[in-house]
């Protein structure tokens, strides 16, 4: 079952993340001099990808708070609205000055509440997806988020098998 972990007060919660645009050494388009050249990175926001340029980006995660915990092993650096200027500041090299930022979020800051399986189907994209949700609840919609599937069909949720809909944030 899916869970909506969120700030409490419905604020906005910012994570910690690394993004970078660099040029893929072996395709075509991408520099002989291999990965270590700093020509393969693209150094600012202005530029446009071109052929043979990669996209990446990732999440950081930390030690789960206690409630987090019985969800899964690791959470999401949750950047305070205090610290997003300094994480965001491209000046700062000194792995130290962000390190207070990658530590669990002050668990009575959050809150959390089981949501609909329904969020994890590609398309769906409904706020009521976001509701809170009893996992025992007798009838979920099998096709689309907004109600029955075409032939007006629905199954139970402890009917269900994971290969409904797949794993759900979170796990499980």
């Amino acid at each position: 079952m899916p869970w909506f972990v969120h700030r409490a007060s419905g604020a906005p919660m910012a994570m910690a993340g690394l993004w970078e645009s660099w040029r893929d050494p072996i395709s075509p388009a991408g520099s002989a001099e291999g990965p270590a050249n700093d020509a393969n990175f693209r150094t600012s926001s202005e530029e446009r990808p071109g052929p043979g340029m990669i996209e990446t980006f990732t999440i950081l995660t930390t030690e789960p708070t206690a409630e987090i915990a019985t969800l899964h092993n690791r959470m999401p650096c949750i950047v305070p609205r205090d610290a997003w200027s300094t994480w965001l500041d491209p000046r700062i090299t000194d792995p130290a000055t962000v390190a207070p930022i990658l530590r669990p979020y002050d668990e009575e800051k959050l809150a959390m509440h089981r949501v609909s399986r329904l969020l994890n189907k590609p398309g769906a994209d409904d706020p009521s997806l976001l509701a809170p949700h009893d996992e025992h609840d007798a009838a979920v919609p099998v096709d689309t988020p907004g109600g029955a599937s075409a032939g007006g069909a629905r199954k139970s949720a402890r009917s269900r098998s994971r290969e409904d809909d797949g794993p759900g944030l979170f796990g499980a």
